[in-house]
């Protein structure tokens, strides 16, 4: 068990996983069921940002809870895998790898096809400052 407490604001960033739900589900590896909070069957979700209590660790994660504990004020007890909330490069690959893998499902298709979904590709990528990746071999 992990002891937390709520943040309770949200950060000045987004994140380009499309949701927090997929961040989090895409980073912990689990797809949200039931609220994180020990002994708590709520299934009616929200992601929370909450940092570790009782630590010098001021690192923002995410984690689902429901909406009478994302109104908590004290400490927690959380049963579930907190997911850093920095998305600095995460979400960018992440988009990069998913685009890349949608590209490749239509290879198989006509080749007039498969040119004008890589070049879709290839302008969202594009429009992303995905500074760390080579992607000249789309």
């Amino acid at each position: 068990m992990t002891t937390i407490k709520n943040i309770r604001k949200t950060p000045d960033y987004g994140c380009n996983c499309g949701s927090w739900f997929n961040h989090w589900e895409h980073y912990s590896g689990y797809t949200s069921k039931f609220c994180a909070a020990s002994r708590c069957t709520n299934r009616e979700l929200e992601m929370s940002y909450v940092q570790l209590a009782n630590s010098d660790n001021q690192n923002w994660y995410v984690i689902p809870l429901c909406k009478q504990h994302i109104e908590t004020t004290g400490k927690l007890e959380v049963l579930t895998v907190l997911v850093d909330a920095d998305t600095t490069d995460k979400c960018e690959i992440t988009i990069y790898v998913n685009l890349m893998n949608h590209l490749h499902q239509y290879k198989n298709k006509t080749e007039s096809t498969f040119k004008k979904i890589q070049k879709k590709i290839t302008a969202i990528i594009h429009l992303h400052p995905i500074k760390q990746l080579q992607h000249s071999n789309i």
